[in-house]
């Protein structure tokens, strides 16, 4: 296991038992997600569990080159979707607001959104804040 996946094993732990007030902060890791989005599993797509809830995802920084095509994330930093369904993409300084109803609704996935692997060096933190 890399170091990157061991953090987000740790964060999905702590994830389920932090207080509903407590923000959740993740960092997708370009190299990673870039290296394992060919596999069929898709290893690096940051799988991040959610109490149920309203959220409002953030990016916090990002080092990455923002996604200048895909029609869901265009100028994103990063691209998120819950249950197979698009929720969008994040640039740095703005946010996404949507809600977590339970049962799978509650993984959301990231990935890095930078016009397929283009830049495949440094990082986007983001930020899940219960509201």
């Amino acid at each position: 296991m890399n170091v990157t996946k061991a953090v987000f094993s740790a964060i999905l732990a702590l994830s389920a038992g932090v207080a509903s007030a407590a923000p959740t902060v993740v960092t997708v890791d370009a190299l990673a997600n870039c290296l394992d989005l060919g596999t069929a599993s898709a290893p690096a797509l940051v799988k991040v569990y959610l109490p149920d809830g309203n959220y409002k995802a953030s990016v916090v920084r990002s080092t990455n080159v923002p996604n200048p095509g895909y029609p869901d994330y265009i100028n994103s930093n990063v691209g998120l979707f819950q249950a197979g369904n698009v929720l969008g993409g994040i640039a740095i300084g703005k946010s996404l607001k949507f809600k977590v109803a339970g049962g799978f609704d509650g993984d959301i996935h990231a990935f890095i959104s930078d016009g397929i692997c283009a830049d495949n060096s440094g990082s986007t933190v983001i930020r899940f804040t219960p509201y």
